[in-house]
């Protein structure tokens, strides 16, 4: 569903500036690429549901690298901090699956709602940063 509703904001993202300047944005891809991509999960949700703890290891893990690129970048000791946790977390995911998939989505869960406070926070530093 996520993926489905993140493709319709794209389209509909690409549509607004298509009718602002006559040609279509790389929304139009984005949005295309996310609705084919929920199809996908769709389809192979029992394979995806398998390889879950691989595949949300490695995203927190990638998510952890920028973090820690931004934090190096910005030198901001709380960022590092953070990013190693983030990095740390993305391992155990990735390395030690858990036997229940319930236990496993708590704590995805919980790195998902960190990672969305920390998101929202780094945007209004960057935002803060650019009004300048």
């Amino acid at each position: 569903a996520y993926l489905v509703l993140l493709g319709l904001l794209n389209l509909f993202e690409a549509y607004r500036f298509k009718r602002k300047t006559g040609s279509w944005s790389i929304g139009l891809f984005s949005g295309l690429f996310f609705l084919i991509l929920a199809l996908i999960v769709y389809a192979f949700a029992p394979a995806i549901v398998s390889i879950l703890p691989i595949l949300l290891g490695l995203a927190v893990i990638i998510n952890s690298l920028f973090q820690l690129f931004f934090s190096m970048n910005t030198k901001a000791k709380s960022w590092s901090v953070y990013s190693i946790l983030l990095l740390i977390g993305g391992f155990v995911l990735l390395f030690n699956p858990f036997k229940s998939l319930m236990v496993l989505f708590q704590i995805f869960g919980f790195i998902l709602i960190f990672m969305g406070i920390q998101e929202i926070i780094n945007f209004i530093r960057i935002r803060k940063m650019t009004i300048r």
